[in-house]
């Protein structure tokens, strides 16, 4: 219908983090615009606990004691276009456009007890992570839908984007403790990543009656996605950080597929059928 229409949302969660969006449509004419908008924060704590008895020799009591506390926040926004060519014909295109990033702190308190035959030795440390990541990501999508005289007879055609890139850095550090809980050594270590992804799908599908009963269902499809993934880690030795092949995984990976399919269904009195092939 012409005019248009709207509604806006706001929270609250118990950790004080916010969420609002607001939707539009309107409509005039042979055009209607839509759009959205969204956004939440992220919030939150975890603590745990681990306690694990490692059977090796000699035993080890490993107990864990963790604290986290994240903060972040995502927003996503989309603006769309319908053209009315005709009452049976319609053209859409529609934006996509999101970003999110979040942060994360975490504290883990290790005591680990060396258990001998008849004396055990224990030893203390506490490992501190700080980790962020972020992805920016965009897309179109496109629609085109045609109805004909016949009921029931109708054409579409669909099709995608959306490609994306993220980040993720991570940097540990590891006190190990002494005497009156004086420090005696530290180990550093980080973790470097980053990656993109993409994803185009294109589609058609034709539905053809020939009677009440009767009709002819085709469609094609073609997607193509691809995705590249880098996970660099570091080791601090002598004063710089240096690279560690064998905890490193950086891939990539291409997916294609083609695909059609046709089927036709109809009844002989109370009985029904559907034949295809796909």
């Amino acid at each position: 219908k012409k005019g248009y229409n709207g509604n806006v949302r706001a929270g609250v969660d118990k950790y004080g983090a916010l969420n609002a969006g607001a939707d539009f449509s309107f409509r005039q004419n042979k055009v209607n615009f839509t759009g959205a908008i969204s956004g939440n924060q992220n919030k939150g704590v975890t603590t745990g606990v681990t306690d694990r008895l490692n059977l090796d020799t000699p035993q080890t009591s490993v107990l864990q004691n963790s604290y986290s506390k994240a903060n972040g926040g995502f927003l996503f926004g989309k603006f769309g276009v319908d053209y009315f060519v005709t009452n049976r014909t319609t053209l859409s295109l529609t934006g996509i456009k999101m970003h999110c990033k979040f942060d994360n702190n975490e504290n883990i308190d290790i005591t680990t007890d060396s258990i001998y035959n008849y004396f055990k030795t224990s030893s203390q440390s506490e490992r501190v992570t700080n980790s962020d990541r972020e992805f920016n990501g965009q897309g179109l999508v496109f629609g085109f839908k045609q109805l004909f005289p016949k009921e029931g007879e109708e054409l579409t055609v669909d099709a995608n984007f959306f490609g994306g890139k993220m980040s993720s850095n991570s940097y540990y550090t590891t006190n190990y403790f002494g005497y009156n809980n004086s420090i005696t050594g530290t180990d550093l270590q980080k973790s470097l990543a980053s990656g993109n992804d993409r994803n185009f799908v294109i589609q058609s599908d034709y539905i053809k009656p020939f009677s009440k009963l009767t009709k002819l269902e085709t469609g094609v499809r073609v997607a193509i996605r691809s995705r590249t993934n880098i996970n660099d880690f570091y080791v601090y030795t002598d004063s710089a950080y240096i690279l560690q092949p064998s905890a490193t995984t950086n891939y990539s990976n291409t997916d294609d597929i083609y695909a059609a399919y046709a089927a036709i269904s109809s009844s002989i009195k109370n009985f029904s059928y559907k034949a295809g092939l796909r």
